[in-house]
């Protein structure tokens, strides 16, 4: 019964605690305290976002045929559990809308009670979640700012927002840097899926501009999470403790090194998915318990 909720891909879902971590740091700043009730359903609403566009997405890359071609990786290539065990096909598929469902209730609830101004935060969610495995895998450029919009502007300004009832400076800043890291972690991660992508019309950033284009939008937004987070600090929009999230970007540079020397050969990058995956979920913790103690 619970070998269904392996397309939830549960290693994964660590990032979405740490990105509400993050805006609940940055919350309970501006408004000097935290309802908890509030944090808990909005820490829920979150995780449900997270594993109804896992589950959809595993499910619709079973019934493509798509999971049987990849060559499967730790952080690639799907958790393949519909592969193990088919039977479960429905039962993913009734996950991923079932916790769509808990993230639209939550959603009314918290819109009822901040105002509108949350509201475009859920409805794009709730587009991104929907849409993305059969339209922004098809159109490369949205497939490559979607995971990172969801994990930053979405879910880290929109948590902000749900608990604040407003977002200020801080919370778009903070968002920017989680948005490039989080955009980074899946680019990676479609690399070795690419011939198995091209096979069933998938048109990912990898698919259509190749390996060494990849590895310059990697370190473009290398680049830019390190600008935005100085720039932050710099301003007084965030506290110098912040930087405390350069340690990780600092391996996003080693990978991006990688990526220029070795990324066409798929078997030297399992190392650095894995680095990579420590990026994307340290570094909002990081940036968290830096604005913590430096504020």
């Amino acid at each position: 019964m619970f070998t269904v909720f392996g397309t939830a891909r549960p290693p994964f879902l660590i990032l979405s605690p740490a990105c509400v971590f993050l805006a609940a740091v940055i919350a309970r700043d501006v408004s000097g305290a935290l309802d908890f009730f509030t944090l808990s359903l909005v820490m829920l609403a979150a995780l449900a976002a997270h594993i109804s566009v896992n589950a959809l997405n595993e499910h619709a890359d079973f019934r493509s045929g798509l999971d049987c071609q990849t060559e499967r990786t730790p952080f690639s290539g799907g958790s393949g559990t519909l592969v193990a065990h088919p039977h479960l096909e429905r039962q993913a598929l009734a996950l991923g809308f079932i916790s769509m469902l808990v993230l639209v209730m939550i959603g009314v609830y918290l819109v009822w009670l901040r105002g509108l101004l949350l509201l475009p935060f859920g409805l794009l969610g709730v587009l991104v979640v929907l849409l993305y495995t059969d339209w922004l895998t098809r159109l490369p450029w949205f497939c490559l700012i979607a995971a990172g919009l969801g994990f930053g502007p979405l879910m880290v300004t929109g948590s902000i927002v749900a608990l604040t009832g407003a977002a200020g400076a801080a919370a778009w800043w903070v968002a920017l840097p989680v948005f490039c890291v989080v955009n980074n972690l899946l680019l990676v991660n479609q690399l070795p899926d690419a011939v198995a992508d091209r096979a069933v019309g998938r048109r990912t950033f990898p698919v259509v501009f190749g390996q060494h284009a990849t590895a310059v939008a990697y370190l473009a937004f290398v680049a830019s999470a390190i600008g935005a987070l100085l720039f932050a600090a710099v301003s007084a929009i965030l506290p110098f403790g912040s930087l405390l999230g350069l340690i990780p970007l600092g391996g996003g540079l080693v990978i991006s090194a990688a990526l220029f020397l070795r990324g066409d050969s798929v078997s030297v990058l399992p190392p650095f998915m894995v680095l990579n995956v420590a990026v994307a979920v340290s570094f909002p913790l990081l940036v968290a318990t830096g604005y913590l103690f430096g504020s």
